[in-house]
């Protein structure tokens, strides 16, 4: 009988609020995703396709800058959308389950869940998909989803049976759907997954009532110092700057490499400095670059292909040097022609670009 009397009490008591309150937190967390996107765009910025450097000076979470002291991306991801389609998807969902909650829990713990579990998002992003710029409220609107989901199991007495399984139900084919689209190339389903699992893991021990308040800012103090730990994440390498290096190399490399070329044509150096000048002017520093590279083994598919073709290209064009330099030392001019002919061939299978 009491059992009976506190359900329908909490029930009558969700109900009260959802008609009387307004979700202020709700609406702020969309005006503040719709301004950044304004902003954007008064900027220049593209409304449908932003590219990923365009995302990271705005703040999304990429590896090699967050993990580099800027950890305030983990946040401000949240907040930079991909095009005007992902931003309305997010808001529109947003609303439909952060209003509920909202009005549930309270607009303190609901927003502390939101934060925490877009940080879950990031977190998750910058484990598994370091080298890419991540950004969107999908992992933090996926972490509400987890978290609804943990509080209706942990207590059926927050909703009548039919409305939370509607809920439910929608949760449940929200979370379906854009799972199977973070398949896709491009979709960072990682940060959706670390959203979902860190919203439910929060929602466990969310306090629905002020008795179990301390289980839930013991939960959120817990993850906020696993997150400060900052020695367990060494600064990721930035693949884009190494291109950026290679580019300079290459250009000085090569400004070396046509001057020797041009002093050998017109017969101002003789077989030994051309071998000297290849060994002291050109092969340290571009060897030096290629073995740049390989520190960069977990790289998403795309730049994996690029980084593959540059070390083929890298390889090619160092051989060809060597086998220049043993051919001017040894007198051998076939084997400077072969030399010549590697030079030929590694252009062609990749020509850099900038």
């Amino acid at each position: 009988m009491e059992e009976t009397s506190s359900i329908e009490s909490t029930q009558g008591a969700v109900r009260r609020s959802s008609a009387h309150s307004i979700p202020l937190v709700t609406l702020a967390l969309i005006v503040c995703n719709v301004l950044v996107f304004v902003l954007m765009g008064i900027n220049g910025i593209s409304l449908i396709d932003p590219s990923p450097n365009i995302l990271k000076a705005w703040g999304a979470n990429y590896g090699p800058m967050t993990t580099a002291g800027e950890w305030w991306r983990l946040i401000t991801a949240t907040f930079v959308h991909i095009g005007i389609f992902h931003l309305i998807i997010n808001m529109y969902v947003l609303f439909s389950v952060g209003a509920f909650l909202e009005l549930l829990l309270g607009k303190a713990t609901y927003l502390q869940l939101y934060f925490l579990s877009g940080i879950a998002e990031s977190i998750a992003s910058l484990a598994w998909n370091p080298y890419v710029a991540s950004a969107g409220a999908s992992g933090a609107v996926f972490g509400l989803y987890g978290s609804f989901i943990a509080l209706l199991i942990t207590d059926r007495s927050l909703l009548e049976a039919e409305v939370a399984k509607g809920i439910l139900k929608g949760a449940l084919v929200f979370i379906g759907f854009n799972l199977l689209n973070s398949l896709r190339p491009g979709v960072d389903m990682a940060g959706h997954v670390g959203g979902l699992i860190g919203g439910f893991v929060l929602g466990l021990s969310t306090p629905v009532s002020p008795m179990l308040a301390r289980r839930g800012a013991l939960a959120a103090i817990g993850i906020l110092a696993l997150i400060m730990v900052r020695q367990t994440w060494s600064a990721l390498p930035d693949f884009d700057v190494e291109l950026q290096r290679l580019y300079v190399t290459e250009d000085k490399v090569f400004a070396a490499h046509n001057e020797l070329m041009e002093a050998a044509r017109s017969g101002a150096v003789n077989d030994a400095d051309f071998s000297d000048r290849i060994v002291r002017q050109i092969v340290p520093a571009w060897q030096d670059q290629r073995m740049a590279l390989d520190i960069y083994d977990h790289l998403p598919r795309e730049l994996s292909k690029v980084r593959r073709r540059l070390v083929g290209y890298m390889d090619g064009r160092l051989e060809g040097w060597k086998l220049m330099e043993e051919g001017a030392r040894k007198g051998d001019a076939q084997m400077i022609e072969q030399g010549i002919t590697k030079h030929q061939e590694a252009e062609k299978t990749f020509a850099t670009k900038r």
